[in-house]
């Protein structure tokens, strides 16, 4: 499979659909900048994209980043309005990755009940024959 450059594709769908090549662009552009938010922001643990498919955050990567982002906020400067700002915002991040992580672990325990229901209901229905 031979990947098309972008600017050949933009040009196949505005004659397709019969629209300017540039609307054709800025729409592809304005998608794939939202995808790109919603992948590197990680506003939801579960992130579903439609024909790209369902996207969720590493558990190891978020444990590692939090002790990270902690270890840099305790010698944060907050002399200046931006650094303030700079240091409200990491507070946030922090806040927003533990809520992300409970709800990581959350998922965890409501799948590994899912499997053991479904073990415990083959093993009955075995018994029971």
């Amino acid at each position: 499979m031979n990947p098309k450059k972008s600017r050949l594709l933009y040009q196949e769908i505005a004659e397709q659909k019969d629209i300017s090549k540039s609307l054709v662009e800025d729409l592809l552009d304005f998608y794939y900048r939202n995808v790109r938010t919603l992948l590197s922001e990680l506003y939801h643990p579960r992130i579903n994209i439609t024909g790209l498919g369902l996207f969720m955050p590493n558990e190891r990567s978020i444990k590692k980043t939090i002790p990270k982002l902690e270890k840099y906020l305790e010698n944060h400067d907050t002399s200046t309005y931006p650094a303030y700002y700079n240091k409200k915002m990491l507070e946030e991040k922090i806040k927003f990755l533990y809520s992300i992580k409970e709800q990581i672990e959350i998922e965890k325990k409501r799948k590994e009940k899912f499997i053991n229901n479904k073990k415990n209901v083959k093993f009955k229905k075995d018994m029971e024959e």
